[in-house]
């Protein structure tokens, strides 16, 4: 399970995790070995209709072991799976939850003894969890043997900033020419604590600055930054 603040781009890894194995799937040149990527939003399995969300996330377990070798992302993983009493309440609604957690973990308990077995170990099935609060999933997935290894995925620290800022000034034209290190650095200090998404959106804001000051512009500066911070 990949867990913390929303916007640091655990979808994003869970994906790179995706092609570093088919790729190396590739390289082995075994094309049974490359891993097939199942994406799935929890909020899409969820129904209205009795019993539906039930066969949705049982449905979705079958579409992983089909296509085994794979790996199964879940995004938004406490949607589908949230701890059980999370929010209080004693509604029918919490009751089908508590049915389409049980499903899930009938289904997920499978996985994982097929996934061990000696003679299915050629063809597994990965399953990728992600969720901004991982106290938000229910201990039962959580727990040895099941989705058991967590990796909190936080803000970007100074380096990772420094290179996003670095990676989208390079996609807008010509703005390195006006950003030296020192001016990235007093960027990178004052953007401390802003996410991955937070950064993406303060360079689109930068060039949004810079064409309200002149349309034709082509070059986004410092106080465009400065201005949008």
């Amino acid at each position: 399970i990949l867990n913390g603040p929303a916007g640091n781009g655990k979808p994003l890894l869970a994906a790179a995790v995706g092609r570093s194995c088919t790729a190396a799937g590739h390289a082995a040149a075994a094309a049974d070995s490359s891993f097939n990527w199942i994406e799935v939003h929890a909020a899409e399995l969820i129904s209205a209709v009795s019993g539906e969300s039930e066969k949705n996330v049982s449905a979705m377990f079958a579409r992983a072991r089909s296509a085994a070798p794979s790996i199964l992302f879940i995004d938004e993983l406490e949607i589908l799976a949230p701890s059980r009493g999370h929010g209080g309440g004693h509604s029918s609604s919490l009751t089908t939850l508590e049915r389409v957690l049980s499903v899930f973990l009938t289904q997920l308990d499978g996985v994982v003894a097929t996934s061990a077995t000696a003679a299915t170990a050629s063809a597994p099935v990965v399953i990728i969890g992600a969720t901004r609060d991982i106290s938000a999933v229910d201990p039962a997935i959580l727990r040895s043997g099941r989705i058991d290894t967590h990796i909190h995925i936080g803000p970007p620290d100074a380096r990772a900033r420094a290179a996003i800022i670095r990676l989208r000034c390079s996609e807008m034209a010509t703005t390195m020419n006006a950003l030296d290190p020192a001016q990235i650095e007093r960027l990178v200090e004052a953007t401390e604590g802003f996410s991955r998404a937070d950064i993406d959106s303060l360079c689109r804001e930068s060039a949004m600055q810079a064409l309200r000051e002149d349309i034709e512009a082509t070059q986004v500066g410092p106080k465009h930054f400065q201005t949008a911070l």
